[in-house]
């Protein structure tokens, strides 16, 4: 039975649970039912302001309890006893309070599983907090060497200071062997995140991140033909752990194995993504979105058209009311369209070239693919279409393309060569997605 507990008073006596902020999107509750059959677990969402007058009545009121961000560190303090300057797990016994780290652990196992070699490799830990602390501490277990770096170096030199590693500058170039990443970009809903790392010598990518069980970095790292892994596994080894220690009982490999294997199903299912496509007119995106829709079973939807349903008219009498109001109307209409999952939506040319568009895309459950084409291309597919008026006059639609480049270039996750016919393109894609 899964809880979600707005009182501290309302947690059940004896519980399990996991407290974080914020915690409504976690998926422990599932595994921890997939670990042990009727088993209870009590989401709890607390502030950071919030911990210190927490923790006695998490102690009076719980068994034991995992922790997440942004609580792995500061709830150290309020420990009897931790093992570990970051603690993921916390059990109460005789009503003291320990401190366990299973996210170590759970790692090991996870890499171990896919026969990860660290052995005198160079390992980047991209993050500098509890979970940087756990990968790392992990990859010096395995006998790596081991360099971090965050966007704060001054957090990055405290953590390679405490476990006697490198720190690196947030600019500093690095060709490692083996990727980390322990920050959130490109966790859900925010997909489009990607940390910025230099794949040249990399060997494997590993994203703490499992939701979407393929992020942006992992999808990159395959293009380049580098083994990569989630951290679903790794979040479900350190659940049975984390029971381990509360319960004092053994959890089988095998059984952690299939509960993994059960959790990325549930996570695809739970959390659908929306796939954009943006270029310039001529590019393919309706041809191309059509049959990619075909092909993933997903229905498809041309943002333009959802605007003239609508609004009951053509796009070109609204944009005789100015092209303020049609973006206008844009930006609204992209909002609803966005919220439908999963589905394959055709941008307008213009769509992404709009401040607000754009934050929408970069905020919303979505990977974006840049049909990319150069304008010559563009041109002789549509110059003789009369439904392309823009194109009577060739220098202003170069003009028009030339400027809206870069706005195509931020928006997307992907860029895809729409030289190619739309089947190839097609097939591009889903090489990325799959």
């Amino acid at each position: 039975m899964i809880y979600t507990v707005k009182n501290l008073t309302d947690i059940p006596m004896g519980s399990y649970g996991l407290i974080g902020c914020p915690v409504e999107h976690s998926v422990s509750p599932y595994i921890h039912a997939l670990l042990e059959k009727d088993s209870s677990y009590v989401l709890i969402n607390i502030e950071p302001c919030e911990l210190e007058a927490a923790v006695p009545v998490l102690k009076q009121r719980m068994s034991g309890f995992n922790v997440t961000i942004p609580h792995k560190e500061s709830v150290v303090k309020y420990l009897d006893k931790s093992f570990y300057p970051a603690v993921n797990t916390v059990c109460v016994n005789d009503g003291k309070l320990i401190g366990y780290n299973t996210d170590i652990e759970g790692f090991i196992f996870s890499v171990k599983s896919q026969n990860i070699d660290f052995k005198n490799k160079d390992v980047l830990v991209c993050g500098a907090g509890g979970a940087a602390y756990a990968l790392a501490t992990s990859s010096k277990e395995l006998g790596a060497n081991v360099y971090i770096q965050s966007r704060t170096f001054s957090k990055t030199q405290l953590l390679a200071e405490k476990l006697n590693v490198r720190a690196l500058e947030s600019d500093e170039d690095f060709y490692p062997q083996i990727i980390l990443n322990t920050t959130p970009l490109g966790m859900w809903p925010k997909l489009s995140g990607c940390i910025g790392v230099n794949l040249d010598r990399a060997e494997f990518v590993f994203d703490a991140i499992y939701n979407p069980v393929s992020s942006i970095l992992l999808k990159k790292a395959k293009l380049s033909g580098i083994e990569t892994m989630n951290g679903a596994l790794m979040l479900t080894a350190q659940a049975a752990l984390a029971r381990q220690h509360w319960k004092n009982i053994k959890i089988p490999s095998e059984v952690i194995l299939s509960a993994y294997q059960n959790l990325e199903k549930y996570i695809n299912n739970k959390f659908p993504q929306t796939i954009v496509l943006t270029g310039f007119m001529g590019c393919g995106k309706t041809t191309t979105g059509k049959l990619l829709a075909e092909s993933l079973k997903l229905n498809f939807n041309d943002l333009d058209n959802i605007i003239e349903c609508g609004e009951g008219c053509k796009t070109a009498e609204i944009f005789k009311s100015g092209e303020y109001r049609f973006r206008q109307l844009e930006g609204e209409y992209l909002k609803k369209a966005l919220d439908i999952r999963p589905q394959v939506l055709s941008l307008g040319g213009g769509t992404v070239c709009f401040e607000e568009n754009l934050k929408l895309l970069k905020q919303s459950p979505c990977i974006t693919f840049y049909l990319k084409a150069d304008f010559d291309i563009l041109a002789n597919r549509v110059g003789g279409d009369s439904s392309r008026p823009l194109f009577r006059d060739v220098c202003e639609a170069e003009s028009l393309y030339n400027k809206r480049l870069p706005n195509y270039e931020v928006a997307a996750d992907f860029i895809i060569d729409a030289s190619k016919s739309p089947q190839e393109c097609v097939n591009d894609i889903l090489n990325i997605l799959i």
